[in-house]
């Protein structure tokens, strides 16, 4: 059994090669594409195929990573990619947000303090492409913050420079504005 396996392993990409993607059409009949069963089963054989026929296949491992919060005119710019988010706001211990409203008195988050925008404005360059932006007035200082997706998902900023462990088992990201 393991020699079959080795076997198959070795001459299944060569056979897609010289059939000049009979597998991909193959897999796309049997899977009745675009089914998600179909598409996983496929790709590989379509792969194979497109090499076979010498298309260029372009693979975006490195994902882009967006600036960490910057000045820019009217504050600090802000950005979190989330692109199936339905909302996004930012919490810290700024003057005017206390941790979204948590750290208040009352201590309920509170949405409309600080929400991110994928519109096209607030810094935002291009609407609907999942990165949330917004830009806060800030005074000199050093600022701890998270941003919160659909009011109930603490995300520390990955593009953050320096971070700093938050009480809860996770990290608070640190800004300092000069």
């Amino acid at each position: 059994m393991k020699n079959l396996i080795i076997i198959l392993i070795i001459l299944l990409p060569l056979l897609a090669i010289a059939n000049d993607n009979w597998f991909s059409n193959t897999a796309q009949k049997i899977y009745k594409l675009p089914s998600p069963f179909g598409e996983i089963l496929a790709a590989p054989f379509t792969f194979f195929g497109n090499i076979a026929q010498n298309e260029n296949i372009n693979f975006d491992i490195i994902k882009k990573r967006l600036d960490p919060p910057h000045p820019v005119e009217g504050g600090i710019l802000f950005q979190f990619e989330a692109p199936s988010a339905k909302t996004v706001t930012l919490v810290g211990d700024f003057p005017d947000n206390q941790w979204g409203g948590t750290a208040s008195t009352n201590g309920t988050y509170n949405p409309s303090i600080d929400p991110l925008f994928d519109d096209g404005t607030h810094g935002d360059k291009k609407a609907n492409d999942g990165i949330w932006s917004l830009v806060k007035k800030l005074e000199p200082g050093r600022y701890q913050y998270k941003f919160v997706v659909d009011r109930n998902s603490w995300h520390s900023d990955p593009n953050a420079l320096e971070t700093v462990d938050d009480g809860y088992g996770g990290k608070n990201s640190i800004l300092v504005v000069k």
